[in-house]
């Protein structure tokens, strides 16, 4: 019996906590929506300022495998599945990268340390096809190296593997329009985290707040009923002395009288 009742007991006070949490939110809801929006704009000015825009330009390659029948069977499906990972190994390789750079390092000044960091190459899981990617501070630039990836790639693949074949799928496209940052979104990412973190400081005040504001929390500390309380006065007059009088009834008297000494 008295375990229900301490689990009753136990399930009242989480669910008090927790209405009281929800009203707390409720009335300083404006300072987690203010919050929000100060680190918005402090995200949204950070990104602006202090980061520098990115351009992509993408192209797929296909690869196929040499069958001297008419048809494809599967093993060659399957053949050409394996080689494309390892054409997405050799596109990384010093000799495919040295080849791009010679189309762009004389008016660009590109190293092959700083042009791999620019290309992004990932296969297609399960297909014959490999995605490329290049990345950088510069929409022509962009669009040079992957335009040079498509003339230079397939060749040099080609004379290292020796053996099947592979195809641009698409041209690049050239485009001005930065793929990062993106602006609106982190500030959005920026607004919530605001509010999160304006919300996680309320909590931890108010459950780390051991201040005593009423009756029931001192019986809740204490353990004693509470027999009386002081009733608090408000709207109290400047140089007015006061008196409870009977029926709870506050009487204001003169602190000083007009001939200087206390009125009685």
């Amino acid at each position: 019996m008295n375990e229900r009742r301490n689990n009753k007991d136990y399930d009242s006070e989480n669910f008090i906590n927790v209405f009281a949490v929800f009203k707390l939110v409720l009335k300083r809801f404006y300072l987690i929506v203010i919050s929000g929006l100060i680190m918005a704009i402090a995200v949204f000015l950070i990104v602006s300022i202090f980061v520098s825009p990115t351009y992509e330009c993408r192209t797929t390659f296909y690869v196929y495998n040499y069958s001297n029948s008419s048809s494809i069977n599967n093993s060659d499906v399957q053949a050409a599945k394996s080689l494309a990972v390892t054409y997405s190994k050799i596109l990384k390789n010093n000799a495919v990268l040295d080849a791009i750079v010679k189309d762009v390092s004389d008016t660009h000044g590109y190293s092959r340390k700083e042009l791999r960091d620019t290309i992004i190459v990932s296969d297609v899981q399960d297909s014959q096809l490999i995605e490329i990617a290049v990345r950088t501070k510069n929409a022509d630039l962009s669009y040079e190296i992957a335009n040079s990836v498509v003339k230079n790639a397939p060749k040099e693949i080609l004379r290292i593997a020796k053996v099947g074949s592979v195809e641009a799928v698409n041209q690049p496209e050239y485009s001005n329009k930065k793929t990062s940052p993106k602006t609106l979104y982190d500030a959005v990412l920026g607004f919530i985290g605001g509010m999160i973190i304006s919300f996680g400081i309320l909590c931890l005040k108010f459950f780390s707040d051991a201040t005593i504001y009423t009756g029931e929390d001192v019986e809740k500390t204490v353990g004693e009923s509470v027999l009386g309380q002081i009733p608090e006065i408000k709207n109290v007059q400047k140089n007015k002395m006061w008196t409870l009088k009977k029926a709870g009834v506050i009487s204001y008297e003169d602190k000083i009288s007009k001939s200087g000494t206390f009125s009685e």
